[in-house]
């Protein structure tokens, strides 16, 4: 997946033939770029995808296709995009669609974000779990390390790293507080995931489509969190 540039307003789906089989172009986030108004040149942007298949088969294409370029498509460039491929109708098609961009904006910086002290990254669940079993050491050895701090002057308690960035906490309370409120968050998003695929599953049970192409897949998320410490 790469942004491209073009001079004038790509289409979201582009299949050509080729001698044996076809080469589909794919365009997502359709955008103006910010140029002068009176300058020629590229003025459309768009993150793109190409792939050479045999024939064109919308749920092999979407099962190709990366699920972090599939969560990019807007409602209407995802109609547009099931449209060309033939599936436009197809509800299994749809399903497959948005199962895919659920699972991948599950996994993506706009779910996956904290803002520490107005420094922005993520730690997984295991890097979530060793830093609070190393901080949890620290609470059981509070008045040891309390002392430690008192005789040297130096804060005993080792940061929590996000990314590289130090973020420093007076007492390892504060640490499991914070990873706590985290905790919480992460819970709350994996829910929202679990209750999108769930819902999913049951739409188009009549064998309509309209639901499955009106979804929002990123509804029911909470806000990404924000702490100081």
């Amino acid at each position: 997946m790469e942004k491209t540039y073009f001079e004038h307003k790509p289409e979201v789906t582009q299949v050509s033939k080729l001698h044996k089989g076809y080469v589909v172009y794919f365009n997502f986030r359709i955008g103006d770029r910010a140029v002068e108004k009176d300058a020629a040149g590229e003025r459309y942007e768009a993150y793109t995808e190409r792939l050479t298949v045999t024939e064109v088969d919308c749920k092999a294409i979407i099962n190709a296709l990366p699920g972090e370029f599939l969560a990019l498509a807007t409602q209407e460039e995802a109609q547009g995009f099931m449209a060309a491929l033939g599936g436009e109708q197809d509800t299994e098609a749809w399903r497959l669609l948005r199962r895919r961009q659920i699972v991948a904006y599950d996994t993506s910086a706009a779910v996956n974000t904290i803002t520490i002290n107005g420094h922005s990254g993520w730690w997984t669940k295991e890097e979530r779990a060793a830093m609070a079993n190393m901080y949890q050491a620290y609470s059981d050895s509070i008045n040891v390390y309390r002392a430690m701090g008192v005789r040297s002057g130096v804060n005993p308690y080792p940061p929590m790293w996000l990314g590289d960035t130090p973020i420093e906490v007076e007492d390892a309370e504060t640490a499991l507080r914070t990873l706590a409120q985290i905790e919480v968050y992460a819970a709350e998003c994996f829910r929202a995931t679990k209750e999108n695929l769930a819902y999913v599953g049951q739409l188009g049970a009549d064998g309509g489509v309209d639901e499955l192409m009106e979804f929002d897949f990123t509804e029911g998320y909470p806000l990404p969190v924000e702490i100081e410490v």
